[in-house]
């Protein structure tokens, strides 16, 4: 097991050459082959809304993505204002809205743009009347968002995904960095932190007991080339 370990820290870090402490927030707590795939768009612009979109009630401005998901909607019977909430669960009878995103005083701002740690995953949205105190009433509307994954062509030269050489434009799709043991929670790759804790358990593990011996075999020959009363004194402080 310890020449296994051993051959896993050196030799490892040889054929997969990645940071422990890099970090890659487009992935964070990935499964061993999860979905890579990202589509390129063009960098963010920001959002102002469209007084022209189609369509009635809470609805999407633009395609949901991660870059951004854009939020539209008309006035609520008896609003004053409106609060914008993102959950990962239906509102239920319960009303748990989830996080608070965004708050309108008066009715003029009908729309809203997203941009808080966006995953390609499922969220729900809610659109929530205020009234003249800011007390939410009731008449909200929801609506289930399941945002794209991409990228911008900037992000992925930068983090090596394409080449400059490679003719990737707007509208093709990458595929993301491969973690063959997934991400964790901060979106680092699991196969080089196993590489990196496996070094310092060796570490603890082997050299921290050959220094210990080493040091008491120059102890305890000090003690025996000195003899008398000091090897004595030295021996019951060894014990």
């Amino acid at each position: 097991i310890v020449i296994a370990l051993a051959f896993f820290t050196v030799a490892g870090p040889v054929f997969w050459r990645l940071d422990p402490a890099q970090q890659d927030l487009d992935q964070v707590s990935q499964a061993p082959g999860a979905n890579r795939a990202a589509l390129i768009v063009e960098d963010y612009e920001p959002w102002l809304g469209n007084e022209f979109l189609p369509g009635q009630g809470l609805r999407l401005g633009e395609p949901a993505t991660t870059q951004a998901v854009r939020l539209q909607w008309d006035v609520l019977p008896g609003a004053n204002g409106h609060r914008v909430y993102r959950n990962i669960f239906p509102v239920g009878p319960e009303l748990a809205y989830g996080i608070p995103l965004g708050e309108f005083f008066d009715n003029d701002t009908l729309f809203f743009e997203d941009r808080l740690d966006l995953k390609p995953s499922r969220y729900y949205y809610s659109i929530v009347p205020l009234g003249p105190q800011s007390e939410l009433l009731d008449g909200y509307q929801t609506i289930e968002v399941e945002p794209m994954r991409v990228t911008t062509l900037r992000d992925a030269l930068e983090r090596g995904l394409v080449d400059e050489s490679t003719q990737v434009k707007v509208g093709d799709q990458i595929n993301l960095a491969w973690h063959p043991l997934g991400t964790d929670y901060l979106g680092r790759d699991m196969l080089a932190r196993l590489m990196a804790g496996a070094r310092v358990s060796l570490f603890i593990g082997v050299g921290a007991p050959l220094l210990f011996i080493l040091f008491g075999v120059v102890y305890g020959s000090m003690a025996g080339f000195i003899g008398g009363r000091t090897d004595q004194l030295m021996m019951r402080f060894a014990d």
